[in-house]
């Protein structure tokens, strides 16, 4: 029954063909094999012997290589790859260079819009897709509708607008008329009709869209700092200056993790080196302030002449605490930071001269705890100053 919908869905004579398929040792195994063949191609299939514990095991579309590999060997015209429960496809050119979710949106957006069946002339993506599919879409008169990551936010964006066609990039692309998400064997129908109609090399078909290099790099943030990002003017800043440099040919996202303590930073440009250097800027400097602007102060400041920790009286001085607070996590940006190591500085030095000008000249029979005292103060007015450089 499922063999049968998604032919009758896609309607197309597939004679011709030679397609390599990575069943992932998952679900596709019991149906890619018959479903092509059915449609005319001629099939191959690889990781399709599913034991319960090979499922996705350095194979499938999480591991291109082996498809890759095994079109070139066997000279396929294409080869395609699903995962584990087969609601992802990518797919492999006939040199064996990966065609992921972006281009395969771009392929199925371009087609679907020459024949007139692009609803509302748009395709729906996630803010990961890569810049080369909005360059793409403006330079082939396509709308773009950006949402959240997660193909649940994609779908909700196509049935609350009335669009047919949207994705991720990695692989989970939906036809709203045929699924209500993501299949990958319905995907792989799809490429294999409009390749077939197309008349194209599957790489001529995948040059549609230039594909930009992209890094992804993850900062561990303590839990305290969670939604803290855009108050940072350090991070906005850094973000801002490096996004001027790189102008219309490059795009900075950075984003908390939904599921872990994480920031993603994602740089895209047309130069490796370039988004490298921009992506290990932004993520040094979420790093370095995360950890400036977390003070913990745990210090009653009800007695500001006994053994505290200044810059809790710098704190109060500066109001960001009150009387009654004896625990509690203060934020504060680098400058902010300076500013209160100042205080807590010229703090311990007026001690150190009282003490000092107690000990030479009012209470001379204790001038050694005195003296002791005035060191001490000495030594802490040195450690907050030089800590500001």
């Amino acid at each position: 029954e499922y063999i049968d919908y998604i032919k009758d869905a896609v309607n197309a004579d597939l004679s011709g063909i030679k397609v390599a398929i990575d069943c992932a040792n998952g679900s596709s195994s019991a149906t890619a094999e018959k479903l092509f063949t059915k449609m005319g191609a001629e099939v191959l299939c690889i990781s399709s012997s599913p034991d319960g514990t090979n499922i996705n095991d350095k194979c499938g579309s999480t591991y291109m290589e082996n498809i890759s590999d095994f079109v070139k060997k066997n000279n396929c015209d294409l080869g395609v790859a699903f995962d584990g429960d087969a609601d992802r496809c990518l797919a492999v050119d006939e040199n064996g260079e990966l065609v992921d979710g972006d281009k395969l949106i771009a392929i199925f957006a371009k087609a679907m819009k020459e024949e007139g069946t692009l609803k509302n002339g748009t395709a729906v993506v996630t803010v990961m897709t890569n810049i080369g599919f909005m360059k793409f879409a403006k330079e082939n008169g396509i709308s773009v509708e950006t949402t959240k990551v997660g193909d649940r936010y994609v779908l909700e964006r196509m049935k609350e607008k009335d669009f047919n066609i949207g994705g991720e990039q990695s692989g989970h692309i939906i036809f709203l008329e045929n699924a209500t998400t993501g299949d990958g064997q319905l995907s792989a129908a799809k490429l294999l009709s409009f390749y077939k109609k197309a008349g194209k090399k599957m790489s001529e078909l995948a040059s549609v869209m230039t594909y930009y290099p992209q890094i992804l790099v993850n900062v561990k943030i303590k839990p305290e700092w969670k939604n803290k990002l855009d108050t940072v003017k350090e991070i906005t800043d850094c973000i801002s200056k490096n996004s001027e440099k790189l102008g219309d040919d490059g795009r900075i996202l950075v984003r908390e993790s939904g599921t872990e303590p994480l920031i993603r930073v994602m740089v895209e440009g047309k130069e490796q080196s370039e988004i490298n250097r921009v992506a290990e800027e932004i993520a040094d400097m979420v790093s370095k302030t995360q950890f400036s602007r977390i003070l913990v102060y745990e210090d009653s400041i009800d007695n500001i002449i006994g053994v505290i920790h200044m810059p809790n009286v710098a704190l109060r001085i500066l109001g960001y605490i009150d009387k009654s607070l004896t625990a509690k996590f203060i934020f504060l940006d680098w400058t902010e930071f300076k500013i209160l190591f100042l205080i807590s500085g010229l703090i311990e030095f007026a001690f150190a001269i009282y003490y000092y000008y107690i000990a030479f000249s009012l209470l001379k029979y204790k001038r050694n705890s005195l003296r002791h005292l005035c060191a001490q103060r000495v030594l802490c007015f040195i450690f907050y100053i030089t800590s500001i450089f």
